[in-house]
């Protein structure tokens, strides 16, 4: 049976002939008259190749096929008729929808303990799923509906997506505490002469925003060990000379010597971002919204989403943002 060459609402009057038991009932429940209703009947006959439902006095009663298939007809149009009422209306304690968070692992270790804490005390039955998409698909992905929410620094340009700035932290250095080479500050010299340990939060290889800063200095840090988990980086520094350089905010979660960098490196600016389609979205709004809230508590900002918020606009990032590098920690 081709769905395409026939009309839904034909299983509505199937469902109400099937509680009513019979067509004049059906019509006054329907509100169409008791003709109409015999037309869909007969429809509903070619349709399934069966009586359906047979004539006996003054009801109308089901054959066995129409019995078979009358529980997969009401909990169909039950299933339906919650689509159409969550897209009216979003209640968080009673909603049992999955929404899918694409962020980094260095932002996951940061944030999303609290964040699950927040969204889980206001909405139990919601199930979050986290995961990292890659950057050069997390646009497509957003698009489609795979991703609900991102969270990401800011290199996603596109039209079609909306996106709140949600932090900006700094890069320092860090080394254990009885390091040899290094005693309460750090110069050029000193940090070139330690060895780095280089990592990505997003699992992808590539050049830190130091080594840009570097280069344009002509100068080059020595690193003798890349790897693709962040979270490796300060167990490796604790039981090592190696130094590495990370966002202050993760390095302050350790016991390490935390150091300013003796070179002028970019902030990290992290945006959350949306697709335009989900924008209206009650409940992603309100994810949104319980992110917001608990990054802008943790990060010490007065940044909440005010009527004309920049989250209703679409914003552009500028095009010479996809000039950089890709670009790790």
């Amino acid at each position: 049976m081709n769905l395409n060459r026939y009309d839904l609402n034909l299983f509505v009057v199937f469902d109400t002939i099937f509680r009513e038991q019979s067509l004049t009932r059906a019509g006054e429940a329907l509100s169409i008259s008791q003709p109409s209703v015999s037309n869909a009947l007969s429809r509903l006959r070619v349709m399934f190749g069966d009586q359906l439902f047979i004539r006996s006095g003054r009801k109308m009663l089901p054959t066995p096929a129409a019995k078979s298939i009358s529980a997969q007809v009401k909990e169909a149009l039950k299933l339906m008729q919650q689509s159409i009422d969550s897209t009216g209306s979003f209640d968080p304690a009673s909603d049992r929808r999955s929404f899918s968070v694409s962020m980094n692992n260095i932002l996951q270790g940061i944030y999303m303990p609290g964040i699950y804490r927040q969204i889980h005390a206001r909405a139990p039955h919601m199930v979050l799923r986290i995961l990292t998409s890659p950057r050069d698909e997390l646009v497509s992905e957003l698009a489609a509906g795979k991703v609900d929410v991102a969270v990401d620094g800011g290199f996603l340009a596109d039209s079609d997506l909306y996106s709140r700035r949600l932090f900006s932290d700094r890069y320092v250095c860090v080394v254990r505490h009885d390091h040899p080479l290094v005693s309460d500050s750090l110069d050029v010299d000193q940090y070139l002469a330690l060895q780095h340990v280089h990592s990505s939060g997003w699992g992808e290889p590539g050049i830190g925003c130091v080594d840009i800063a570097l280069k344009k200095m002509g100068q080059e840090r020595g690193i003798s060990l890349t790897i693709t988990n962040h979270q490796s980086v300060f167990p490796l520094v604790a039981q090592s000379d190696l130094a590495a350089t990370v966002p202050r905010s993760l390095a302050k979660s350790y016991d390490l010597k935390i150091l300013e960098l003796p070179v002028k490196v970019a902030k990290v600016e992290t945006f959350l971002y949306w697709h335009e389609s989900a924008d209206q979205d009650e409940a992603n709004r309100w994810v949104r919204e319980q992110i917001v809230s608990y990054v802008d508590s943790v990060a010490g900002e007065e940044q909440g989403l005010g009527k004309k918020d920049r989250s209703s606009l679409p914003i552009r990032i500028p095009e010479q943002r996809l000039e950089l590098h890709r670009v790790a920690i």
